[in-house]
């Protein structure tokens, strides 16, 4: 019968294997930080694109306003309803590099996590494969001990 508590504590106290498990994790871990960072700028994507389209949609309405609504942006602002636009305009512009900006930034972060997962995933076969090697020498070891 085998002690698997007794040959787990075997595996596990040997250097080499808790090195490489040691690193396997902290790539697992390191893969799961940009996956949460991807998440996150994902939906500041989401909120741009929202942000970009109701102003948008905005700034159409005040192309289409009339001499009423223009007199009284005049007068609470000292603008006038094309100079508002001018300005939305050049908001817009600049909320689309900032857009252009995280589709980048998420783009660079997609193909590191890729990079982190595939990494990890090899690390973690190289663990499973030393761990499978000292289950093996422990068994020959059992074997080798004369019987009580």
């Amino acid at each position: 019968m085998i002690d698997y508590k007794a040959r787990e504590a075997f595996v596990s106290a040997d250097p080499s294997y808790a090195e490489l498990e040691r690193k396997a994790q902290k790539l697992r871990d390191e893969a799961s930080s940009v996956h949460a960072e991807l998440v996150r700028l994902s939906y500041k994507l989401q909120r741009l694109l929202y942000v970009r389209d109701v102003t948008l949609e905005q700034m159409w309405k005040l192309e289409d306003t009339n001499g009423e609504t223009d007199d009284m942006l005049k007068d609470l602002t000292a603008n006038s309803g094309e100079a508002w636009c001018g300005m939305i305009s050049q908001g817009v512009e600049d909320l689309q590099e900032l857009i252009f900006a995280v589709c980048n930034t998420v783009a660079e972060q997609s193909n590191h996590h890729k990079a982190l997962e595939l990494e990890a995933k090899d690390r973690w076969a190289l663990v499973w494969a030393k761990g499978k090697e000292l289950r093996a020498a422990w068994d020959a070891m059992q074997k080798e001990k004369p019987e009580a």
